[in-house]
């Protein structure tokens, strides 16, 4: 979780600061008024930036599964089963939980986060009230993931005994 923070932290430094100017080019206030400028940003940041944020939490995370699945730890690890154990816990993690699950809770709270991050917070400020927001987020995703685990054994207990 390190990397994540790190990679993440630094990620969304770049990217806000290159949201910033950019927003105020596409979506100039004196056109769209506050308010719209700031709907705006946020669909953009939502629909880019946060596809990128997610990504990168992912494949830590997938980097991370497969670093500790060795299968035979009693043998020796060549280096490429190594790359490809990350490489494949990377895209395993990232197709089965960033796509169809983390969108769309995703969608249910961070544009009105981030809405209100925009609208009241200046840029350098915006990434600590986001890593406070994240710790409330990674509270709700892991009571989310034992329930889907939970879920997913009791089905597969279910098939077992039919």
């Amino acid at each position: 979780m390190v990397a994540f923070g790190m990679l993440g932290t630094s990620y969304l430094h770049v990217w806000w600061n290159t949201l910033e100017p950019l927003s105020k080019f596409l979506y100039p206030v004196a056109r769209f008024g506050q308010t719209g400028h700031n709907i705006l940003k946020v669909l953009t940041d939502q629909c880019i930036g946060a596809v990128g944020f997610m990504a990168i939490f992912f494949g830590v995370n997938g980097a991370a599964a497969g670093l500790s699945n060795n299968p035979s730890p009693d043998q020796p690890d060549p280096l490429s089963n190594k790359i490809e154990r990350v490489v494949l816990g990377m895209t395993t993690q990232i197709s089965t939980y960033l796509l169809p699950q983390m969108v769309n809770y995703h969608w249910r709270f961070w544009p009105f986060f981030h809405f209100w991050n925009f609208s009241r917070n200046t840029l350098h400020e915006r990434a600590i009230w986001q890593n406070i927001a994240n710790v409330f987020w990674s509270a709700l995703l892991s009571a989310i993931a034992e329930d889907n685990k939970r879920d997913q054994l009791a089905a597969e207990a279910e098939k077992r005994a039919i």
